[in-house]
């Protein structure tokens, strides 16, 4: 299958895989509880904490080990950190399942009950793995294979928890739902696993290099520590949240996110096709195209996730209104914030570039510490008074910290990722001020008003998009490419 298809089925596995979770979501926000609905975000705060290790590293050397195949070996790469993978997924389970019972967290702080934590912990650990397996599948481009897996892992669980649930009392609806998204996570899990069988090449070794294991490991805990503290977002903005506010407005937060992702679904999209990409085209070792290419993609990327934020500044409300119960909406206010969140966050994949093409991890745990920094600040200031809304502006502080941290690197520090900053930088900012202007004073629009001014961007937005393609050779090319395979459709 050529490249140009298999990057579009990751882009419709995501939007297949997000269109059922916009289904789901409203009815489990009546099925469950604000409480319930609210309580396994408390607990996964922390897990993903733990997360950094649930790989053993493996996420964060697979990517610059790749980038140099040629040395190891791409057989040797992938078996050897899918081996260590798995241990740091066992291991990692075991101690989060171990904290999470004797530290009384999840009965005490997410109001769970001790059953209910069991169940959550026994179905963690398919999940774990299922990732890593979805990971292989995206940098190898087994688009089929992550297409097929992705949509069993978001259409199993609903399916088989759902009628169960309305068979019981509102009180075991929760423990029902993790019963039965547990079975469907080692389901998904076992067909994940012969999905890569099928797929493996059986010459190869299946002895784990212990050479390039142990470079890899080195690599990766150089990784972990910014890992660790980028994890901590999550955890930061949600335990102070849990902290000053109420498991309520966490339920409020969570669905925000969630619908933030739908949102943010080319962010994903982006991130599933760029970073093996990215990877390659370091391989190449053509300072010029990929300069080239990164401009492109940039320029790109921040009209595509700009246009994204002020779709979801217009229609948020009316999104809430129609799908959610009354409880659920302040969440409409909440979603732009955590779009624009999103935003500046896929414009620094784009620069995180910059360490892969020298080769040097040493520059992760100092931005993301002052990310962090600022994210912790913020919050601590916005979300006693302001709650749900200070938590998302925490987060949006941080990310832009990040985003301005590793642009400063790749122009000043490493020189070896300079953009012009211009087209970007404009429609970046003209998104903030937009969602700023309408968190401090809310302006009510008509639907008639709102699909004009929607029209209006997007008349826009196009020749903007024109522009930035006639100004790159690379997108220049991209576009020729798919007009003449538009026209031999055309003609069969």
């Amino acid at each position: 299958m050529k490249t140009t298809r298999k990057l579009s089925l990751f882009a419709v596995s995501d939007i297949i895989g997000l269109a059922i979770g916009t289904v789901m979501s409203p009815i489990t926000t009546r099925l469950l509880t604000p409480a319930q609905y609210g309580a396994i975000p408390v607990v996964s705060a922390i897990w993903v904490m733990f997360a950094v290790f649930q790989f053993g590293t493996m996420d964060y050397s697979f990517p610059f080990f790749s980038s140099h195949s040629s040395k190891w070996g791409k057989g040797n790469v992938h078996l050897t950190s899918t081996r260590l993978s798995v241990i740091g997924a066992s291991i990692t389970w075991r101690m989060f399942g171990g904290w999470l019972i004797i530290s009384g967290y999840g009965t005490q702080r997410a109001g769970l009950q001790a059953v209910e934590v069991v169940v959550y912990i026994v179905s963690l650990l398919p999940l774990i793995l299922n990732g890593w397996q979805l990971y292989i599948m995206r940098y190898e481009l087994m688009a089929v294979e992550f297409t097929k897996l992705t949509i069993l892992g978001r259409v199993l669980p609903p399916i088989m928890s759902i009628p169960p649930i309305l068979l019981v009392s509102q009180e075991d609806r929760l423990l029902v739902q993790l019963g039965f998204g547990c079975v469907a996570n080692w389901i998904a899990y076992a067909w994940g696993a012969r999905l890569l069988k099928g797929n493996r090449n059986d010459k190869e070794s299946c002895v784990i290099d212990r050479r390039l294991a142990k470079e890899m490991l080195r690599y990766g805990l150089l990784l972990v520590p910014g890992g660790v503290i980028y994890s901590s977002f999550t955890a930061v903005d949600r335990f102070l949240l849990s902290s000053f506010r109420t498991a309520p407005e966490m339920a409020i937060f969570v669905l925000a996110s969630s619908i933030g992702g739908i949102a943010l679904i080319f962010k994903s999209w982006f991130s599933r096709v760029f970073d093996p990409l990215l990877v390659r085209w370091v391989a190449e070792k053509q300072p010029e195209q990929l300069k080239m290419k990164l401009q492109g993609t940039l320029n790109v990327l921040a009209l595509g996730m700009s246009l994204i934020a002020l779709m979801s500044l217009l229609w948020s409300k009316y999104i809430v209104r129609l799908l959610y119960p009354s409880e659920y909406q302040d969440a409409a206010f909440v979603i732009p914030v955590v779009v624009m969140a999103g935003v500046l966050s896929s414009l620094s994949l784009v620069f995180i570039a910059a360490p892969l093409i020298a080769q040097k991890a040493k520059y992760h745990i100092p931005v993301y510490t002052i990310g962090l920094i600022v994210n912790a600040i913020f919050g601590l200031v916005l979300i006693p008074p302001h709650g749900v809304a200070g938590a998302a502006w925490g987060t949006l502080f941080g990310e832009g910290a990040i985003l301005f941290a590793w642009i400063f690197i790749g122009r000043y520090v490493l020189k070896n990722v300079s953009l012009r900053m211009g087209i970007a930088a404009t429609m970046v900012t003209v998104s903030i001020l937009c969602v700023l202007i309408s968190s401090i004073a809310p302006i009510t629009m008509s639907l008639k008003y709102t699909a004009i001014l929607t029209l209006a961007v997007i008349l826009i937005a196009v020749p903007l998009f024109f522009h930035i393609i006639r100004q790159n050779s690379w997108l220049q090319a991209i576009a020729s490419s798919v007009r003449k395979k538009e026209s031999k459709t055309s003609l069969h």
